[in-house]
């Protein structure tokens, strides 16, 4: 399949979604389009290691950190 072959058949798809996935479609594009960007996908990269620190528990207190600033 050619690309322009590819892009008519997403959006044939799409028109065919009903509303409630249509949202769903949206973020979901948005997000592949932003992570071609360097920036976007150096942000998701550091979203991703904030929640595994999260995970494993290292994380410090909004107290601890207003006695440190």
């Amino acid at each position: 399949m050619t690309t322009m072959q590819i892009r008519r058949e997403l959006k044939k798809r799409i028109d065919h979604l009903p509303e409630r996935q249509l949202h769903s479609a949206a973020d979901y594009l948005i997000y592949l389009d932003e992570a071609s960007d360097p920036i976007a996908q150096a942000t998701l990269e550091r979203i991703r290691k904030g929640e595994q620190e999260v995970a494993r528990g290292q994380v410090t207190s909004v107290a601890n950190l207003k006695r440190k600033y």
